[in-house]
């Protein structure tokens, strides 16, 4: 028979062996459950709100007004920043503003909306007045300037690029002065001669009312002179029009009109 002493040694192992399997039949218990991010943290920032947006915008045009490029450098967004230097930020808008022979912009805001489907973007629509010497002033009407919610330093900045200088140069547009000379207006002196046509040529047209000459035969010498015609076409030209009619009697070049000036006068 076995010893009692061993039946109790026995029973005590086989309970220690049901508590050992029992424990590792039993589920582990559940990992800690990560939160999900959110968009903001909670509570939400102070400044996100179109309200800051606002002032943010109207200090950046501010900054374009008056020529503190160093205070619209400021207010874009890190992304702008390291694709453009603060160097090419500014020669940007020097550039555009020697072309267009600028002397003065104004920005009038017009509506300001958050993005309907992205709550950190917020655009502003306004009107940018350029006044310059070259083309006087118009206006650039309907602009966009576009906001973004930086989680970086909690704070709204613009989202900018060339394009806010000028739409058409947000793809490699370049911005330039062409210019094209017109034809001027004929030029006349005081008793209505052509001095000056369009073709830039400088010309005297010499008309005489026959009537009105107190001396013909010294007229008729002064023109042989001042004209290169003979006295007898001249007197032919005199006899071809009524003594009252404005006759036109030759084209000389202006020295010829300067140097007789007083005798056809």
């Amino acid at each position: 028979m076995t010893p009692p002493h061993f039946h109790g040694r026995f029973a005590t192992f086989i309970a220690l062996l049901l508590a050992v399997l029992l424990t590792a039949c039993q589920p582990a218990p559940p990992a800690a459950v990560e939160p999900l991010p959110t968009l903001f943290p909670s509570p939400t920032p102070p400044n996100f709100t179109v309200d800051e947006a606002e002032r943010v915008a109207s200090e950046f045009l501010y900054g374009w007004q008056t020529g503190d490029y160093g205070a619209m450098y400021q207010r874009i967004g890190f992304n702008a920043r390291d694709a453009t230097s603060f160097d090419a930020f500014r020669d940007t808008y020097t550039t555009a503003a020697n072309t267009l022979t600028l002397q003065s912009v104004t920005a009038q805001a017009r509506a300001i909306a958050r993005d309907p489907n992205a709550a950190r973007i917020v655009r502003l629509t306004y009107d940018a007045t350029f006044e310059t010497r070259l083309v006087g002033t118009f206006t650039d009407s309907n602009r966009t300037l576009t906001l973004a919610f930086d989680d970086r330093d909690g704070a709204w900045r613009v989202a900018w690029t060339r394009g806010d200088v000028f739409r058409e140069l947000e793809n490699g547009g370049r911005l330039r002065q062409i210019t094209t000379a017109v034809n001027r207006a004929n030029i006349y002196d005081r008793d209505g001669v052509v001095l000056a046509m369009q073709d830039e040529r400088l010309i005297v047209v010499v008309e005489v009312v026959r009537q009105t000459i107190p001396d013909e035969a010294a007229c008729i010498a002064v023109l042989t002179r001042a004209t290169p015609l003979t006295t007898e076409q001249l007197t032919t030209r005199l006899d071809s029009q009524p003594s009252d009619w404005v006759n036109e009697i030759a084209v000389i070049e202006p020295q010829a009109y300067t140097e007789h000036n007083a005798d056809l006068t």
